[in-house]
């Protein structure tokens, strides 16, 4: 293995993959990595594969690039530890205009997606690019022929991260920083190749790769043939049940949809001054609730989670679907000192920007506990009955689950559909999202404003860093062993208040059932 391909979609990489191909390199595309090696990426995922499996599935490739790989760049610069790293950019705005209109080109192509609906290959294919956008990127549509979700927002901060992760991670005498612009001297030199007597490519212009896979992919021509024969074999059955006068018919009505993904940056004046003193940038799990009691100890006023959801929820909905500027952010944070948690860390930059004298603390743990503690977290939400009762029966209880489910949806992962369902889990994903988070936070939040820290060190770095006396009490420890919610269920307000809703309506619906059962038995 030559060269390891980190830059996303829409960065060149269908440029990219024809260039090194015109070098002499064996290059494995989105196509070839579906073809040949879409089971050792399931398996590696799911933890049942090595690095050395992913080696032996990739010993004959001189080069790797476009989907998954990009996400998966560490875990193969591992297994090849003399590999080249490439990281393509391009010019954010000129990346996100790029990647809403093959957003929509795949919406679009009604032939691709008759083909991801009645080929096995095609369906294949369509579950490979479900599998690995619901783990890395966002929610991906459900089937085919519906909208492939896109916000501006989403994308601009896993860009963002994912380029903060690759520059601050990758060994820098193996990386080049490269755009498709600058042609072949800078590639050659750095992979001591010659330059080719022939002019750069230029591939996909206009998310064109589609259709021209559509012409001349022998893939696709498999999936037409497929196709095929899967639909004259369904007009059979269809004509030997209609000859046979046996009708069925069978209505499938979609409940779900994924809307709640906006579009659109916002862009506005510079705010003022404001009072937030403090943005916590620290993901959950990382200390943020003893964080939030700390900063109260001190006298601030804090938000965490449920104050979000209470307070603020709607303001967020309407910052991502477009409908709202910073400019209602500031003026319904206006009152508050310092904001933690849910979902305020994936969002610190649009705050750090409307409340630009604001402190910002970084909370970082040692990486297994850190996945031992999450994963632990959404197991106990998982079986945690009365919970997922309250989720279930309760309008508050179900606009709460509502409001993780969306912030999981289009930053983490997929989320569960119900309550009472599993909370899906990888740690290599949740790695992935943690290192690039945090390398993001450390490569672009300003010097003078950030603590690095870890609520092992107790008091006097935050008392230093905030200009604030060391309170004369230890220092808290809450949330220990994901209790955060038992406790919730005994103390919170709100959860007494879904308590009581849970029992009017399930209390109704007894009474809905016993006037049934004595009406008509």
């Amino acid at each position: 293995m030559k060269v390891i391909m980190a830059g996303l979609s829409k960065t060149g990489t269908k440029t990219m993959a024809e260039a090194l191909r015109i070098l002499g390199l064996t290059v494995h595309d989105t196509m070839e990595n579906f073809l040949y090696h879409q089971q050792v990426c399931y398996d590696y995922i799911d933890g049942k594969a090595t690095l050395d499996d992913l080696c032996e599935s990739y010993k004959d490739v001189d080069a790797i690039i476009g989907y998954p790989t990009y996400h998966l760049w560490e875990q193969l610069a591992e297994a090849f530890p003399e590999a080249k790293i490439i990281l393509t950019q391009r010019e954010e705005k000129s990346y996100l205009r790029s990647l809403e209109n093959q957003h929509i080109a795949m919406a679009n192509n009604t032939k691709q997606n008759f083909l991801f609906t009645f080929s096995p290959t095609g369906w294949k294919l369509f579950q490979f690019y479900r599998i690995f956008m619901a783990m890395f990127e966002g929610p991906p549509p459900l089937f085919p022929f519906t909208k492939w979700p896109f916000s501006k927002l989403m994308w601009a901060i896993k860009y963002r991260e994912h380029n903060s992760n690759v520059l601050m991670n990758a060994p820098k005498d193996r990386l080049l920083v490269y755009s498709v612009k600058e042609g072949w001297e800078p590639l050659c030199n750095f992979l001591n190749l010659p330059i080719p007597n022939q002019p750069f490519p230029h591939k996909n212009s206009g998310a064109t790769i589609y259709d021209d896979r559509l012409k001349i992919d022998p893939t696709y021509h498999k999936m037409k043939r497929e196709a095929f024969v899967t639909v004259s074999l369904m007009f059979c059955l269809v004509a030997a049940f209609v000859w046979l006068k046996f009708m069925t018919t069978y209505q499938l009505e979609n409940v779900i949809k994924d809307d709640f993904l906006g579009s659109g940056m916002h862009s506005v004046q510079p705010c003022v001054l404001s009072d937030m003193k403090v943005i916590m940038a620290g993901v959950s799990k990382t200390g943020t609730k003893t964080m939030a009691e700390a900063l109260r100890i001190l006298r601030l006023t804090v938000h965490d989670t449920m104050e979000h959801f209470l307070d603020h929820r709607q303001v967020w909905y309407d910052y991502i679907d477009g409908k709202a500027t910073l400019d209602d952010l500031r003026e319904s944070y206006k009152d508050v000192d310092a904001v933690t948690d849910y979902p305020i860390f994936h969002l610190w930059e649009q705050l750090v920007e409307v409340f630009p004298e604001a402190k910002i603390v970084l909370t970082q743990r040692d990486e297994k506990s850190y996945l031992r503690s999450v994963e632990d977290h959404l197991v106990a939400m998982a079986n945690n009955t009365k919970l997922n009762l309250l989720f279930t029966f309760s309008p508050t209880g179900w606009k709460l689950f509502q409001f993780y489910c969306i912030f999981m949806a289009i930053f983490e992962g997929p989320p569960p559909l119900f309550p009472f369902s599993k909370w899906p889990f990888s740690k290599l994903s949740w790695t992935i999202r943690y290192r690039e988070h945090n390398s993001n936070v450390l490569m672009n939040a300003p010097k003078d404003r950030l603590l690095v820290y870890s609520v092992k060190e107790g008091w006097e770095p935050l008392c230093n860093f905030l200009n604030l006396p060391i309170p004369d009490r230890p220092f808290p420890h809450k949330n220990h062993r994901a209790t955060i919610y038992d406790d919730r269920l005994k103390n919170d307000p709100t959860f007494q208040k879904m308590k009581r809703e849970a029992f009017v309506i399930v209390s109704l619906m007894f009474c809905l059932v016993a006037a049934f059962v004595w009406h008509f038995l």
